[in-house]
């Protein structure tokens, strides 16, 4: 996914959030249920994965293929050390975030909750990302993803996601 991230306060506090500019997913009723309910950016693809497993390493690879922006692919390699994201660390403003935010037109903002446990990470040795940036995104995305090195790349044991009802948030 290609996202953005969110800082709102309200009465009950801070909530650090996640805004999706894009999300690709394999099964079409996510995508619809996304865009029907939360105004989503979300499109479906092919998808597969590979993952091999030693004692040391780790070594995964996602690809996705749609007919309009062809074949893409993105590993990583890590060691197999699952460690716990430090409070305050990049990982955890990355990785730890329990609302989505989304504009559902001119005059309301919703907020969703999302509820998983706290995630760990493994630490990442190499990384590979093979694919048309423009093609899935748009060229004005090309210089910050395809022409830089990244800031940070994240091997994190995820979770079951829920995702809560929206609540709709006036200007």
């Amino acid at each position: 996914n290609l996202r953005y991230y969110i800082s709102h306060k309200d009465e009950t506090g801070e909530k650090r959030g996640v805004g999706f500019v894009s999300e690709i997913v394999p099964r079409p009723c996510i995508a619809t249920i996304a865009n029907r309910l939360y105004n989503e950016h979300y499109s479906t693809a092919k998808m597969g994965h590979s993952l091999q497993v030693t004692e040391e390493l780790i070594d995964v690879e996602y690809r996705w293929q749609q007919k309009r922006t062809g074949t893409h692919k993105m590993s990583v390699k890590a060691e197999n050390n699952l460690t716990d994201i430090l409070p305050g660390s990049e990982a955890e403003f990355i990785l730890e975030h329990y609302y989505g935010y989304n504009q559902l037109n001119e005059k309301t903002t919703i907020e969703y909750g999302v509820e998983h446990p706290r995630w760990q990470i493994f630490p990442v040795t190499e990384y590979k990302l093979e694919c048309d940036v423009a093609a899935l995104y748009g060229k004005e995305f090309v210089p910050f993803i395809q022409h830089q090195e990244p800031h940070s790349v994240f091997l994190a044991k995820g979770s079951e996601v829920i995702v809560r009802k929206p609540v709709y948030l006036k200007k």
